[in-house]
Protein backbone atom coordinates (compact mmCIF):
# COMPACT_ATOMS: atom_id res chain seq x y z
CA UNK A 1 0.00 0.00 0.00
CA UNK A 2 1.43 3.25 -0.95
CA UNK A 3 1.75 6.03 1.61
CA UNK A 4 -0.18 9.27 0.93
CA UNK A 5 2.80 11.77 0.50
CA UNK A 6 1.85 15.92 1.74
CA UNK A 7 0.28 18.32 -1.04
CA UNK A 8 2.58 21.00 -1.83
CA UNK A 9 2.94 23.35 0.04
CA UNK A 10 0.57 26.29 0.42
CA UNK A 11 0.75 29.57 2.45
CA UNK A 12 -2.32 29.98 4.57
CA UNK A 13 -3.15 33.78 4.15
CA UNK A 14 0.06 34.82 6.45
CA UNK A 15 -0.45 38.26 7.96
CA UNK A 16 3.09 38.64 9.07
CA UNK A 17 6.57 37.74 8.25
CA UNK A 18 6.79 35.50 11.33
CA UNK A 19 3.49 34.08 10.59
CA UNK A 20 4.25 32.83 7.21
CA UNK A 21 7.73 31.15 8.74
CA UNK A 22 6.05 29.66 11.22
CA UNK A 23 3.84 27.95 8.74
CA UNK A 24 6.38 26.85 6.57
CA UNK A 25 8.24 25.31 9.50
CA UNK A 26 5.39 23.35 10.54
CA UNK A 27 5.53 21.96 7.02
CA UNK A 28 9.40 21.25 7.18
CA UNK A 29 8.14 19.30 10.24
CA UNK A 30 5.92 17.37 8.33
CA UNK A 31 8.24 16.44 5.48
CA UNK A 32 11.13 15.49 8.06
CA UNK A 33 9.05 12.99 9.91
CA UNK A 34 7.42 12.25 7.07
CA UNK A 35 10.74 10.92 5.36
CA UNK A 36 12.31 7.42 6.41
CA UNK A 37 15.62 8.14 5.17
CA UNK A 38 18.08 11.22 4.93
CA UNK A 39 17.60 10.83 1.13
CA UNK A 40 14.03 11.37 0.99
CA UNK A 41 13.94 13.94 3.40
CA UNK A 42 16.61 15.65 0.84
CA UNK A 43 14.71 15.50 -1.90
CA UNK A 44 11.74 16.43 -0.28
CA UNK A 45 13.44 19.80 0.83
CA UNK A 46 14.91 20.18 -2.53
CA UNK A 47 12.02 19.39 -4.16
CA UNK A 48 10.02 22.19 -1.68
CA UNK A 49 13.11 25.09 -2.06
CA UNK A 50 12.86 24.84 -6.23
CA UNK A 51 9.25 24.19 -6.84
CA UNK A 52 6.70 24.13 -4.23
CA UNK A 53 8.26 27.55 -2.54
CA UNK A 54 8.39 29.90 -5.24
CA UNK A 55 5.06 29.43 -6.57
CA UNK A 56 3.52 30.10 -2.91
CA UNK A 57 5.98 33.09 -2.24
CA UNK A 58 4.23 34.22 -5.94
CA UNK A 59 0.74 33.31 -4.29
CA UNK A 60 1.09 36.18 -1.73
CA UNK A 61 3.09 38.69 -3.38
CA UNK A 62 7.08 37.79 -2.08
CA UNK A 63 9.38 37.31 -5.11
CA UNK A 64 10.10 34.03 -5.16
CA UNK A 65 13.62 34.32 -5.50
CA UNK A 66 14.17 34.31 -1.64
CA UNK A 67 12.88 30.87 -1.47
CA UNK A 68 16.11 29.43 -0.11
CA UNK A 69 16.54 31.88 2.32
CA UNK A 70 13.12 31.84 3.37
CA UNK A 71 13.31 28.08 3.77
CA UNK A 72 16.74 28.07 5.71
CA UNK A 73 15.11 30.56 8.30
CA UNK A 74 12.29 28.56 8.50
CA UNK A 75 14.42 25.62 8.81
CA UNK A 76 16.61 26.74 11.49
CA UNK A 77 12.74 27.83 13.38
CA UNK A 78 11.69 24.33 13.26
CA UNK A 79 15.07 22.48 14.15
CA UNK A 80 14.68 25.48 17.27
CA UNK A 81 11.09 24.04 18.45
CA UNK A 82 12.48 20.50 17.70
CA UNK A 83 15.39 21.06 20.24
CA UNK A 84 13.17 23.50 22.63
CA UNK A 85 9.91 21.93 23.17
CA UNK A 86 10.36 18.31 21.83
CA UNK A 87 13.67 17.97 23.74
CA UNK A 88 14.88 15.98 20.67
CA UNK A 89 18.26 16.77 18.71
CA UNK A 90 18.34 19.38 16.16
CA UNK A 91 18.44 18.07 12.63
CA UNK A 92 21.69 17.29 10.75
CA UNK A 93 21.02 20.66 8.94
CA UNK A 94 22.50 22.88 11.63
Amino acid sequence: MKRRSLPPFRFENPRTDDEMLAQLAAHVGRLVLESKTEKKQDRALKKLEEEELPTALVAINKPAFLAGHILSQAMNLFAAVAADELGVEPPPWL
